[in-house]
């Protein structure tokens, strides 16, 4: 076997180890968490940070695309890390959206605003030399189907809510 060594670094060559297989623990820094796909990827560990959706994207590639095994995949992290990943994941899907609508109406990014939900708090779209020309609004989410995806299983938050709709429906 080669020596993979952090002093003989070289390319892992998948077809090398076809009939016997590798196990290998990868660690590293920018490479890494800069999206690079590692074949049978199963385990991760990230502790990296970033404050840049377009970064944080570009870290968040470990598995690659996985047909059929998927939910074998881990990934081990911070609180704080899985909750700035959920938002941008959040941010990208209403952006998206906003990919579709501009298709639909057959126009071009120059003819249309593409919209990018800013984080209440640390993160940032992207660096401040990127931003030129960038325009800050304030919407409101009227017209717009919201989804609720989490709910409360607190007795009290769960009985107010429910006064609230009896009074609600009352009126």
């Amino acid at each position: 076997m080669r020596n993979l060594e952090h002093t003989n670094i070289q390319e892992l060559n998948y077809e090398e180890y076809a009939n016997t297989g590798l196990n290998v623990i990868a660690v590293g820094g920018n490479k890494l968490a800069r999206g690079l796909t590692l074949e049978g990827l199963s385990v991760s560990y990230y502790l990296r940070t970033t404050r840049m959706y377009d970064s944080r994207m570009q870290m968040g590639r470990w598995f690659g695309y996985r047909p059929g095994y998927v939910d074998l995949c881990r990934l081990y992290t911070t609180s704080e890390l899985q909750l700035w990943y959920e938002h941008v994941a959040m941010a990208t899907d209403e952006m998206r959206a906003d990919f579709d609508v501009m298709a639909a109406q057959n126009k071009t990014p120059e003819q249309f605003q593409i919209k990018v939900r800013k984080h209440p708090g640390m993160l940032v779209v992207t660096s401040a030399a990127r931003m030129k020309g960038h325009e800050t609004l304030q919407l409101s989410f009227s017209g717009r189907l919201k989804q609720t995806y989490g709910f409360s299983d607190d007795i009290l938050v769960v009985e107010r809510n429910y006064n609230a709709l009896e009074n609600c429906s009352l009126n």
